[in-house]
């Protein structure tokens, strides 16, 4: 399986229902008032330090993909897999008795064994320097597995009304996401994203059973970002690198024609190799007409001697040009990163504009722009994680500030005072907040362009 990083990093958009949506994401909860529990930090979502065995999670993950677990899967019907999915939505007292089985499932016992290792090494990096784009990732998709079981197993706790077996389920999901996520590559990223969400929902579960004491203390040690994006995106520096791996020899100085014609035809062979852009030498000949004069000022421009670059056969300065453009764009977007969500959006969206009217003038090759990177959908995908956890937060709080005021609920959240109310990850702003009777609506707007981003919870207080 071809890990094609580029849907989620390069050219088209990333795709499924989450970035097609229109409307805010809603999730709707029941729950109680509720003080923390005692000692406060009783109930943890992730692993502490105490519970850590010296090791490399990897191993443990890996594991559970054992072939004497996995083949008695794929030996049952070809409905099985997907039937225990439909089981995760089953409600708690109709949870189909053929699954209940994974309370015990010794391939999750090794997922719990490595979610508790003090850290998760990949040993990828050699494969990304060798085969950029063409890396494979079979082992990063398969832990969604993982998570949908132990989102089973969860539940099955929950409904046995057993919540420190629960949260000791959550706890191993959340410990994975954040394994996976902080690996290598931005596909390690998403997929970490979405297993930290598959448990959240389990989470949503939790917080509504009769027995869940208060979490908002569980909840404010989780990491924030949850994510951290800081690995990942210099993995995909060290992927972008296989692009153009002659890069160092075409600055060096003209090189001859067979030699620089050689080089063209093997990026555009690689880019139609791995499925980034579909074009041939015959097009790439016609845009060099348009081209070519504006790639020899750009190359002049950047400090080079116009003899050097009048020597150079126009291979050559059509490639090298590209590549410099190529890297420059890519760090001009990378380097926002690091930074809060509400400020790195702004600086990114300026990035995006000033390619885009390099585009409109045509001063590169039209294969470049389909090389252009898409972090604002990284970004938003982590961001998203990132707002449910602090809007779970703000629930948690209200449940609190319900168990001191008789099941009311605040008229605004600085009524709140017994904890702090997180601001939204997304726009660095309070959360907007109103309250109907025993029913209070916390919403996360869109922010920018990015619609699907619209978070909701609607929270009802049952006294």
């Amino acid at each position: 399986m071809k890990r094609m990083l580029l849907a989620a990093l390069f050219g088209a958009a990333l795709t499924g229902a989450s970035f097609a949506q229109t409307t805010p994401l809603t999730f709707t909860v029941t729950v109680r008032p509720a003080q923390p529990p005692t000692p406060a930090l009783k109930y943890m979502l992730m692993p502490e330090l105490k519970d850590m065995t010296k090791g490399n999670a990897l191993l443990r993950y890996y594991k559970g993909f054992s072939t004497e677990w996995w083949g008695n899967i794929n030996r049952q019907n070809a409905q099985w897999h997907e039937n225990a999915s439909k089981a995760t939505e089953a409600p708690l007292d109709k949870l189909p008795a053929e699954y209940s089985f994974v309370k015990t499932w010794a391939m999750l016992k090794e997922v719990d064994r490595g979610a508790r290792m003090d850290h998760c090494d990949w040993e990828f990096l050699e494969n990304l320097r060798l085969d950029g784009f063409a890396a494979l990732l079979p082992d990063v998709q398969g832990m969604r597995n993982f998570a949908m079981y132990l989102a089973l197993r969860a539940r099955y706790e929950l409904a046995d009304g057993d919540i420190d077996k629960c949260i000791y389920t959550l706890q191993t999901g959340f410990a994975l996401a954040k394994h996976v996520g902080e690996g290598p590559t931005l596909i390690h990223m998403l997929v970490g994203v979405a297993i930290s969400q598959v448990m959240a929902k389990q989470l949503d579960e939790l917080i509504q059973h009769p027995k869940c004491p208060n979490l908002y203390w569980a909840l404010a040690r989780l990491p924030r970002p949850y994510i951290d994006l800081r690995k990942p995106f210099q993995g995909e520096m060290m992927i972008t690198a296989t692009l153009f791996p002659e890069f160092e020899e075409l600055k060096r100085g003209p090189l001859p024609l067979d030699q620089a014609q050689k080089y063209m035809d093997e990026f555009i062979q690689r880019c139609r190799n791995w499925g980034i852009a579909n074009i041939s030498p015959k097009d790439v000949t016609l845009q060099a007409l348009s081209v070519y004069q504006k790639a020899k000022a750009a190359l002049v421009a950047g400090g080079r001697a116009q003899a050097e670059v009048d020597a150079m056969p126009v291979p050559q300065v059509l490639l090298l040009h590209s590549a410099e453009e190529h890297y420059r764009m890519r760090d001009e977007l990378f380097k926002w990163a690091p930074l809060p969500y509400f400020e790195a959006y702004p600086g990114m969206n300026k990035v995006v504009e000033s390619y885009q009217a390099l585009k409109a003038r045509g001063d590169v090759l039209q294969l470049v722009y389909e090389l252009a990177p898409a972090t604002q959908k990284v970004m938003h995908a982590n961001v998203r994680a990132d707002r449910r956890f602090a809007m779970l937060r703000v629930v948690e709080a209200l449940r609190l500030y319900a168990a001191g005021h008789d099941g009311g609920l605040p008229a605004k959240l600085t009524d709140v005072t017994k904890v702090p109310i997180p601001l939204d990850p997304s726009t660095g702003k309070p959360f907007e907040y109103s309250v109907t009777g025993n029913k209070a609506t916390i919403t996360g707007p869109a922010t920018g362009e990015a619609a699907y981003l619209a978070m909701v919870y609607e929270v009802t207080i049952k006294k």
